[in-house]
C-alpha cells in the first residue's frame, strides 16, 4: 500500500511531500526522483501529482503483482508496457477501484455509467502519470541505463513519446466534452468493420495479374517488395483477424503454424499456437517481447486461407532470406535488411503509422470528426479491441439463433439474453488469452447490450414519428370530409 504524507526538515522550516511505501515506511524511488526534479512547483500540486501516481501505483500492483518500481528495473526501463496500460488504468479510476472503503452499491461496473465530470478528474490523474513517464523516458532510456547506441535510445525515446501524445490527445478531447469544448471522445478504441475492410483491401500484396497501387509498402527490388507486402499483410491479418497482441505476434515461429492429425473422415485443422520462443534463444531485440499472462498461451484455428498463405511465405519467401551465412533464427517475422532480425516493435509500430495514412488518403472520410466520432489511430491494440468486438457480434448472433431454435424445437424455455451473452463472453476469453479475472471480455458485452438498447430506441422513435404522421393525416382527411359535408 501507498500513502502520501508530508516531511519536515530537522529545523521544521522546509517541508516536501512524498509518496510512502506503507510497509517499508521509506519514500518510493522513482515517484521521489521525479518530485525533486520539479522542486519549484507548488507544495499542493505536488501532493495532487503524488496521489494521482500512488493510484498508479496501487493500479500496478494489484494487477501484476509486484512494485512499479521494481518492473522498471527487473525490465531495464522498458516502458511498452505501462503506456499501453494507461487505458486500462483510466478504466480502473472510472470504476472507482482505487477506493477502498467505497460501498458495494456504489461502485461503477462500467465506465460509462461514470458521470462526465469523474472522467474527466480521472484524465487529470492520468495526465499526470504520462509526464511522470516522460521523466521516466528522458532520465532511463540513455546510454548510461541502456546497453543500446545513441540512435537506438533516440529512436525508443521518440517511439514512447509518440505513444504518449496519441494517449493524451485523446484524454484532451475528453477534457474538452460537456461543457465548453466541442471535441468527442471515443470510449472505444476501435473501429468501424467498413474501416477494417477498407485496411485488408489497402494491405492486400500485389501481384503481376492483379496490382494493388493501393498498397504503400514499395521497394526497388520487385522481390523484395513482394516479400514485403505478403509479410504485413500477413501481420494486418493476423491482428484484425484473430485479435493477437502486439507481443504475441512478435513470438510467433515458424513452427507456430501447424496442422492437426486427419480425422477419420480425412479433416484436418489449420492450427496457431501462441506462446513463447524457446528458452535457449536468446532474443536480440532491444526489447524483447512476452507473453503478457498465462492464460495467454493458446491454440487458434485458421482459416485455409491463411494458413496456406502463411505456409507460403514461410517456405517461398522466408527460407531464400537465410545461407550459410546468415544463421536462421526461426522467428516467423523478420526484417526485410540483411541479416534479417525478428521484427522489432518500433517496425509493427511504423507499418501501423503508414497504414493510417494511406487509409486518411483514400479514405478521408473516415478520419473528418465533421461526419463522424474521433476515431482511434490505427494501432495492433485497436486492431484487437476491433476483432474482440466484432467477434462478440458475430457470436451473439449465432447463439441467439441456436438458441430460438432450440427451444422450438424442443418446447423447452429461451435461455435468455443474458445468459448467451455470458456463453460468448467465455468464448471471446479463452480466444483472446484473457485471464478469468479480467474484465476485458464482459466491457465489449456490456458495449453490446448499449448498442442494442440505442438501436431498439431508435426503433421506438421512428415507429412513434409514423403513428403521429398516421395521425395527422387521419385528422386532415377528417376535417376534408367534414368541409365537404357542411358545404352541401
Amino acid at each position: 500500500m501507498y500513502s502520501v504524507s508530508k516531511v519536515y526538515s530537522e529545523d521544521q522550516r522546509h517541508s516536501t511531500w512524498v509518496l510512502e511505501d506503507t510497509e517499508t515506511c521509506m519514500p518510493v524511488l522513482h515517484p521521489t526522483l521525479f518530485m525533486l526534479s520539479k522542486s519549484g512547483h507548488a507544495q499542493s500540486t505536488h501532493e495532487k501529482d503524488l496521489r494521482a501516481i500512488s493510484f498508479f501505483y496501487t493500479f500496478w500492483e494489484r494487477k501484476f503483482g509486484h512494485s512499479f518500481c521494481y518492473s522498471l528495473i527487473a525490465n531495464k526501463y522498458d516502458l511498452s508496457e505501462p503506456i499501453s496500460e494507461l487505458e486500462n488504468f483510466f478504466d480502473w479510476l472510472c470504476t472507482k477501484q482505487h477506493l477502498d472503503d467505497i460501498p458495494l452499491d456504489e461502485t461503477v461496473h462500467h465506465i460509462n455509467s461514470a458521470p462526465t465530470k469523474f472522467k474527466q478528474t480521472n484524465a487529470k490523474r492520468v495526465q499526470v502519470v504520462a509526464r511522470f513517464f516522460k521523466y521516466l523516458i528522458s532520465h532511463y532510456i540513455t546510454l548510461k541505463y541502456q546497453d543500446l547506441s545513441v540512435k537506438e535510445c533516440r529512436k525508443i525515446r521518440q517511439d514512447y513519446r509518440d505513444e504518449l501524445a496519441e494517449y493524451e490527445k485523446e484524454l484532451k478531447l475528453l477534457l474538452k466534452q460537456g461543457g465548453k469544448g466541442t471535441g468527442t471522445y471515443s470510449v472505444y478504441k476501435s473501429i468501424p468493420d467498413l474501416m477494417r475492410r477498407a485496411i485488408i483491401v489497402i494491405s492486400t500484396p500485389s501481384t503481376p495479374s492483379r496490382p494493388n497501387n493501393r498498397n504503400p509498402f514499395k521497394h526497388k527490388d520487385e522481390w523484395m517488395q513482394q516479400f514485403i507486402q505478403l509479410r504485413n499483410d500477413l501481420m494486418i491479418r493476423l491482428y484484425f483477424n484473430y485479435g493477437l497482441r502486439r507481443g504475441e505476434l512478435l513470438l510467433l515461429d515458424i513452427d507456430s503454424v501447424k496442422m492437426s492429425a486427419p480425422t477419420p473422415s480425412g479433416e484436418v485443422k489449420y492450427l496457431l499456437a501462441v506462446t513463447s520462443l524457446d528458452d535457449d534463444y536468446i532474443d536480440p531485440r532491444s526489447y524483447e517481447p512476452s507473453i503478457k499472462t498465462a492464460y495467454s498461451h493458446r491454440v487458434l484455428s485458421l482459416t485455409k486461407r491463411d494458413y496456406t498463405h502463411l505456409k507460403g511465405f514461410i517456405n517461398q519467401y522466408r527460407a531464400k532470406l537465410f545461407d550459410d551465412d546468415i544463421e536462421n533464427h526461426k522467428v516467423l517475422f523478420t526484417s526485410s535488411q540483411s541479416p534479417y532480425k525478428p521484427i522489432s516493435v518500433s517496425r509493427i509500430k511504423d507499418i501501423f503509422n503508414i497504414l493510417d495514412g494511406t487509409i486518411t488518403k483514400h479514405y478521408p472520410d473516415f478520419r473528418n470528426t465533421a461526419i463522424y466520432e474521433s476515431l482511434p489511430r490505427l494501432t495492433p491494440k485497436v486492431a484487437r479491441h476491433t476483432w474482440a468486438y466484432e467477434m462478440l457480434k458475430y457470436n451473439y448472433a449465432k447463439e441467439y439463433d441456436a438458441s430460438i431454435k432450440i427451444a422450438a424445437h424442443t418446447g423447452g424455455e429461451f435461455i435468455g439474453e443474458k445468459q448467451i451473452m455470458e456463453n460468448v463472453v467465455d468464448s471471446l476469453r479463452n480466444l483472446g488469452g484473457w485471464s478469468d479475472y479480467s474484465d476485458m471480455p464482459r466491457n465489449y458485452g456490456k458495449r453490446f447490450f448499449a448498442e442494442q438498447a440505442n438501436q431498439k430506441n431508435i426503433r421506438r422513435v421512428n415507429e412513434d414519428a409514423k403513428k403521429v404522421k398516421d395521425e395527422l393525416e387521419s385528422i386532415i382527411e377528417t376535417e376534408k370530409t367534414e368541409d365537404i359535408f357542411y358545404a352541401f
